[in-house]
């Protein structure tokens, strides 16, 4: 029986194809070029060659390069201007509205991203919570810890909870602790998974009817 609902945000609540990454990596490389006094070159080089065992762009400045004030990474990487990149989705409101289940935010990104992406597509009021980056205490989501923490504040067992990101290797994590995972791939990238995928946010309602979790 699913109890809760978590729903990552960024090319998840709106579409990959927004380039709202595109323009965050654009921002990460002018924030790792001030922050270290380098060319943008170097820096999209330092990135992409950085230590692997560093899983985000933050983690590596934080552990590797002595970054001490993640606010303002948070703050120069985030666009706000939403408008500009996808459209608000009416029938996100409508799903949402008549989910039976609570439903919360589980992102690798800033609460502060998290609230500004709800509060444009009007959809604030459908969440409880908002686990993010700094709740896990920058561990992300490649760590299964990021997911039990989760788990314990919300008092549940895996098998209790839908999980719906675009990054398989989360929803993978999520499976394989016995949970419920749905993959949002609008480019079928993956094909064919051991679990539920869609292409568009708006295409998890007969999902949430076979779980009994909205109202019809």
């Amino acid at each position: 029986m699913i109890k809760h609902i978590l729903f990552d945000v960024d090319q998840t609540l709106y579409p990959a194809s927004s380039l709202v990454e595109k323009e965050m990596v654009k921002r990460m490389n002018s924030f790792v070029s001030e922050y270290l006094g380098i060319s943008i070159e170097e820096a999209m080089f330092l990135r992409a060659n950085r230590d692997k065992k560093y899983n985000s762009t933050l983690e590596w400045l934080r552990e590797a390069k002595k970054l001490d004030e993640p606010k303002s990474f948070f703050s120069a990487v985030h666009p706000v201007d939403f408008e500009n990149y996808f459209p608000k989705n009416p029938a996100l409101i409508s799903l949402l509205s008549r989910t039976t289940v609570p439903c919360s935010i589980f992102t690798n990104s800033w609460q502060k991203h998290a609230e500004n992406i709800l509060e444009y597509l009007e959809i604030s009021e459908f969440f409880l919570n908002i686990f993010d980056i700094v709740f896990n205490n920058y561990l992300g989501k490649h760590h299964v810890r990021a997911f039990t923490n989760v788990l314990n504040f919300l008092g549940l067992k895996p098998e209790n909870v839908l999980y719906i990101d675009d990054n398989k290797q989360f929803t993978d994590i999520f499976y394989s602790l016995g949970g419920n995972s749905v993959l949002v791939d609008e480019s079928d990238e993956y094909g064919k998974i051991k679990y539920e995928k869609i292409c568009y946010i708006e295409e998890i309602e007969p999902i949430l009817e076979k779980y009994e979790a909205i109202k019809l």
